[in-house]
């Protein structure tokens, strides 16, 4: 009867030696900052999509709904701003997207320096996330926010965003916390030990 687990020893005499030198993981995540910029830009869409950004980060989006904001007195539709610049707004969750394409929750990740700049310059603003998941502390009102995940640099705020998605996935029985957690963890805010103790 053969023996179900080998020893280290044994499977290394199996498998022999390979050299590894010239091989490399490739990350799944195949978001890059420069590849959308470059698409922002040859698109000529900087501004456009900056306030679909800040608007659908403060104010939300579901069902594909994305509302509307208003710019030099006149109200924008954001979902004919997306069909505009091809921003691909009907995606499922198993759809394959290559680098440069852009979809709603990739330009909230872009802009996010930009979304925290105008609800810091802005205190009756409220992002939806913060105000309805968070503890409210004002402290953090301006790193609660779709993408904002991409953006935080200190441990408190990445702890109070880690709660916050933690209170999200409670109520609507989600699993986004664990998306968080990973762009957390690669980005060196948190380490691995503390993602499995509310970031302490």
């Amino acid at each position: 009867m053969s023996e179900q687990y080998l020893s280290a020893e044994e499977l290394q005499s199996l498998i022999g030696h390979h050299d590894l030198s010239n091989f490399k993981v490739i990350s799944q995540d195949s978001y890059s900052d420069s590849e959308i910029w470059n698409t922002i830009k040859n698109k000529k869409a900087t501004e456009p999509l900056l306030h679909c950004a800040i608007q659908t980060s403060v104010v939300g989006f579901g069902n594909k709904v994305f509302g509307e904001y208003e710019s030099k007195g006149e109200k924008i539709d954001v979902q004919k701003v997306y069909k505009l610049y091809d921003v691909k707004s009907d995606l499922n969750l198993n759809s394959k997207i290559q680098p440069g394409e852009l979809t709603p929750r990739r330009i909230q990740r872009f802009f996010r320096k930009q979304i925290s700049d105008y609800i810091k310059s802005h205190e009756e603003i409220y992002p939806y996330l913060w105000k309805k998941y968070s503890t409210m502390d004002k402290r953090f009102r301006h790193t609660v926010f779709p993408g904002a995940e991409s953006l935080v640099t200190e441990h408190d705020q990445a702890v109070y965003l880690l709660n916050t998605y933690m209170e999200l996935d409670k109520r609507l029985e989600t699993n986004v916390t664990e998306r968080i957690k990973r762009v957390l963890l690669a980005r060196g805010i948190l380490e691995p030990d503390q993602l499995n103790n509310n970031g302490k």
